[in-house]
């Protein structure tokens, strides 16, 4: 297992990933209320696969929810931490709800170098979503003509991902699933 990982280099690997796949830092009010409530539903979705695994007590599936729970909380907190200074409103519920999110809770079921390591590979694994490769990325929206083709200049290197109507980043044919099994 990969000790070194830390939650430092996942929340960098998130924004990173994040900034590949085309999210920016609101610059208004509006669009920040919009990509916070986008966020806020992916977060939702992540934490509900949980609790499903949760239920059907299957503990891969646990260990893959909660990262992907913490994957897409980060970004959150990171919109969150960019726009403190920007005077932006902050709903007081959204403290609340993400306080009604059991990551400490699910988190307590592993050891910490568990979750580290699965977040390092969850992370790889995202990063497998995007590419720099124009070829590849094309061959990608060819065989998903339901998605758009993303197109996102970062340090001078060209990504690219595909993206719903809704902008959330989707698999390409040729994604494979993070493997957590061999953790449990």
């Amino acid at each position: 297992m990969n000790t070194q990982y830390t939650q430092e280099q996942f929340d960098k690997d998130v924004a990173f990933f994040n900034t590949a796949c085309g999210k920016t830092i609101p610059t208004t009010q509006e669009e920040f209320d919009r990509e916070v409530s986008q966020q806020q539903r992916l977060v939702q979705e992540e934490s509900t696969e949980t609790m499903i695994a949760l239920i059907e007590n299957d503990p891969v599936g646990i260990l893959d929810g909660l990262v992907d729970t913490l994957f897409t909380t980060s970004w959150l907190v990171h919109l969150i931490t960019s726009c403190t200074d920007k005077g932006f409103c902050i709903s007081q519920m959204l403290g609340v709800w993400l306080d009604c999110i059991p990551i400490n809770q699910v988190g307590a079921l592993f050891d910490e170098s568990v979750v580290l390591e699965a977040m390092h590979r969850v992370a790889l694994n995202n990063a497998s979503k995007f590419t720099a490769d124009r070829h590849r990325a094309e061959i990608w929206a060819a065989s998903a003509t339901e998605y758009v083709l993303s197109e996102v200049v970062v340090d001078d290197v060209v990504y690219f991902c595909l993206r719903d109507q809704n902008g959330k980043v989707r698999k390409h044919f040729e994604y494979t699933p993070v493997y957590l099994g061999d953790l449990i």
